[in-house]
């Protein structure tokens, strides 16, 4: 049964390992943690691994012990882990309710609630992320890859030295597209001579293809400059022009239920607001 693990650091973090806080069993639990600094705040990362055929309730122990190690530090804290216990099956199975009820009590949540591994014949949440501390700060998701047989969990944190930097305006570059512009280049691709494609090799003829393309969308839809002020940077990139509209509109109709009273709401021109509520269909990851 095969293991191991680690945790890359970048070379511009500070860092140092916490071996005391570490737990290793030899084909039954494997764990690493370090101490990074992120503007004289520590924040404890942690790397474990559970063994598939190790007993889960002694699993939770040493889960346990690490976890009230680093609560006991603190800090903030992360930690990665494929529990090969499943999620999904909360509902169903004590141990995994009382692995979930150990993790929480120490305060650390997890990211995400969907499965990881999924095979013709089975779909389990045994991988996740833990936050203790900065939840209110990370985005996470899972990517569906054909990589490993596992999929993997990504999370990005909004650094406490990076708030000022996210707040200023942004620049960004963007083509307007329009159904005139489509019509354009459709015409004008239909009477480009496109001859020169069958002679040579197939390489030649592709980068052939896209430098024409590529020409004829810069003529066509050019590439502008816009600057964007702060409060117009979407911050999270799951946060739709949709949702933000149904947020609106949940606004107005709960400041007035706060200024007026809940009788009036039934004055509040409603008709179907409800329909187009639920058509917003938010697709995160989590």
């Amino acid at each position: 049964m095969g293991g191991g693990i680690a945790i890359y650091v970048h070379k511009s973090v500070d860092f140092c390992e916490r071996p005391d806080l570490n737990v290793f069993l030899d084909g039954k639990f494997e764990s690493l943690c370090i101490e990074i600094k992120l503007n004289q705040k520590s924040v404890i990362v942690s790397e474990m691994y559970r063994v598939p055929n190790a007993g889960v309730r002694e699993s939770i122990e040493h889960y346990s012990q690490i976890l009230s190690s680093i609560s006991a530090t603190g800090a903030d804290a992360i930690f990665g882990t494929d529990q090969n216990i499943d999620l999904l099956k909360l509902d169903e199975r004590g141990t995994v309710r009382d692995f979930v009820n150990e993790c929480t009590s120490y305060g650390f949540f997890p990211c995400t609630d969907k499965a990881t591994r999924v095979t013709a014949d089975s779909a389990t949440a045994i991988d996740n992320i833990y936050v203790r501390g900065i939840s209110n700060s990370c985005r996470a998701g899972i990517l569906e890859i054909s990589l490993s047989d596992h999929y993997p969990i990504v999370m990005s944190i909004d650094l406490p030295n990076s708030k000022r930097s996210r707040m200023e305006r942004v620049t960004i570059q963007y083509r307007v597209q329009s159904d005139e512009g489509v019509r354009r280049l459709d015409d004008e691709l239909m009477r480009y001579d496109w001859t020169v494609l069958s002679n040579g090799h197939v390489s030649n003829a592709y980068d052939t293809f896209m430098r024409v393309l590529t020409m004829l969308i810069d003529r066509i839809m050019p590439i502008k400059t816009k600057t964007l002020r702060a409060d117009q940077v979407i911050r999270a990139p799951w946060f739709t022009r949709g949702i933000r509209t149904s947020r609106a509109k949940l606004d107005k109709l709960h400041t007035a239920y706060v200024k007026r009273g809940k009788d009036s709401l039934a004055h509040i021109p409603t008709k179907g607001l409800i329909k187009e509520l639920a058509t917003q269909v938010c697709a995160f990851p989590l």
